[in-house]
């Protein structure tokens, strides 16, 4: 199991990106591409996922941007549908994009 988002959509963790830290905010073209998950309030945790790995961090701009075991999260503007998966270990920004699992790891 690998984190979606609320349509079911794949949530990337960037390898660029140090804990806590989104890296992709930097690169330019990188967040238009590979926009971040942001949220308005305390994120919520679905099914397997752990609360209280779930968090924010602030970014230069001032939206919160939505954290799991310390990975910055992200959406793929590629994805065209729920579970979607076929970007997951793509090589771009410098980095790869990863998904997460529940236990908070990345996986290819």
């Amino acid at each position: 199991m690998i984190l979606v988002n609320g349509r079911g959509r794949t949530l990337y963790a960037f390898t660029k990106d140090a804990r806590n830290k989104d890296r992709c905010v930097t690169t330019a073209g990188c967040t238009g591409t590979w926009p971040t998950l942001t949220s308005h309030g305390k994120p919520h945790a679905g099914p397997g996922v752990k609360g209280s790995m779930l968090s924010t961090i602030k970014l230069s701009n001032g939206s919160h941007q939505v954290t799991y075991s310390g990975h910055p999260l992200y959406t793929y503007v590629g994805d065209s549908s729920a579970a979607e998966t076929d970007y997951v270990g793509a090589q771009q920004f410098g980095g790869t994009w990863m998904a997460v699992n529940g236990a908070g790891k990345t996986v290819k």
